[in-house]
């Protein structure tokens, strides 16, 4: 069963077409999928799920697919009760962890009087047991993004992000953190830019955050102004922020380069910003679709024509990044099936759990590489560097990078 969470882009909708095609190719079995739109809604979310658990085929359902890290936050929990498996494409570090975790952070941070400030933040998850996901996690991913930045020369990095989700808040904690502990980038103010912002919003808040910074710069001629901006919100958003850069731009003349999570940046960003947006850089979990050098590209491409033809849609429709984000979690899915299936036992939640706690370094269709063990669901902790060229494509940027991950990280 699966849940659908749309909010203002076609994201979901993108993997949930990549997941659907993989799913039904499983050992060519016949697979019942229910799939829902909850509209990135927890409540709405919860109502579909109290309506699974009413069915009388409720005991045969194994696996849940959920999208958004809200919707994973309120069901990972009861599924874990009910003993089914939860395959997220949200990848919050809170999820990853299997077991509650509590650890305090000392976070370095540059108040709104540009006065420096450690505050110490307490990190918590309650565990999610029943969770997995396959993209590295999103504050691993802001570290990883935070060093690319560190050695390109940095010399200030700014935080906009929103405040009402872990999805946004939780990266930024160990970006700071990190990119503190690499020396030589100076950490700057943060910027609230909600999910629920509209143009007019990031325009005012973006224009009097930069303006700020040239004040300050010319009352402290010491002072180096932002270069740098750590971007934790979607790719419609971004949009909004390109534009508004610019305004900001010609405002103070200060200008800033940006990267930003996975969901920041994709395909669909030229069409919805154009030039104020090209040279905008992400991090991405797995290859990019359409990867020549991507053993499973080749069967995912033919895939994709194949059912474009069957829903009579476009060739061009779902040629994105979120594609290949649900590839690679049915395709992942499919693989613990199979090791289930192999030991001749029943396809339930608890044993797709110990066969996905088994993995270590397993290749997903050249995709991805992900391994967990049972204190411990971090999939993998790299990712590639990709840029929004003119042409509207993304282009990766050197070779993928990729961090320890450290036992302190675990749940956050």
């Amino acid at each position: 069963m699966a849940q659908k969470s749309h909010k203002n882009n076609k994201h979901i909708a993108e993997l949930i077409e990549s997941a659907t095609v993989t799913a039904l190719q499983l050992l060519a079995r016949a697979i019942e999928l229910d799939v829902r739109d909850t509209q990135y809604d927890p409540r709405a979310s919860l109502a579909v799920y109290r309506a699974w658990q009413a069915r009388a085929d409720w005991p045969e359902v194994s696996t849940i697919f959920l999208q958004g890290t809200p919707m994973t936050q309120a069901l990972g929990p009861l599924a874990a009760d009910a003993h089914k498996l939860v395959i997220s494409s949200a990848y919050a570090g809170e999820l990853a962890a299997p077991a509650p975790t509590t650890v305090d952070v000392a976070v370095p941070s540059l108040g709104g009087t540009f006065a420096r400030a450690e505050v110490t933040v307490r990190k918590r998850s309650p565990g999610y047991p029943a969770v997995f996901f396959q993209g590295t996690d999103y504050t691993t991913a802001a570290r990883v993004a935070v060093n690319y930045a560190w050695k390109q020369g940095a010399r200030r990095m700014a935080f906009f992000y929103c405040s009402t989700s872990a999805f946004c808040t939780d990266p930024v904690d160990g970006a700071k953190t990190f990119l503190a502990a690499l020396g030589g980038t100076e950490i700057g103010r943060d910027l609230y830019l909600e999910l629920s912002d509209d143009a007019a919003a990031f325009e005012r808040k973006v224009v009097q955050f930069f303006r700020d910074e040239r004040a300050h710069q010319l009352a402290h001629p010491d002072y180096a102004p932002v270069d740098w901006i750590w971007f934790g919100n979607t790719s419609p958003n971004t949009a909004l922020l390109g534009r508004a850069l610019k305004k900001a731009r010609e405002a103070s003349g200060i200008a800033a380069r940006v990267i930003g999570t996975n969901w920041s940046v994709d395909e669909g960003l030229y069409g919805r910003c154009g030039e104020p947006c090209v040279g905008f850089l992400a991090v991405q979990p797995f290859a990019q679709f359409g990867d020549p050098l991507a053993a499973g590209s080749a069967a995912l491409l033919a895939d994709h024509e194949r059912y474009r033809r069957v829903d009579g849609e476009p060739a061009s429709a779902y040629r994105t990044v979120q594609y290949v984000y649900g590839r690679v979690a049915v395709a992942t899915w499919r693989i613990a099936v199979e090791r289930v299936l192999d030991a001749g036992l029943p396809v339930t939640g608890d044993h797709l759990r110990a066969a996905l706690e088994g993995f270590r370094n397993v290749d997903v269709e050249g995709f991805a590489t992900v391994g967990y063990t049972a204190a411990d669901h971090r999939p993998q902790s790299g990712a590639w560097v990709t840029e929004l060229a003119a042409t509207g494509a993304l282009r990766t940027v050197g070779p993928r990078l990729a961090l320890g991950l450290q036992p302190g990280w675990l749940g956050w």
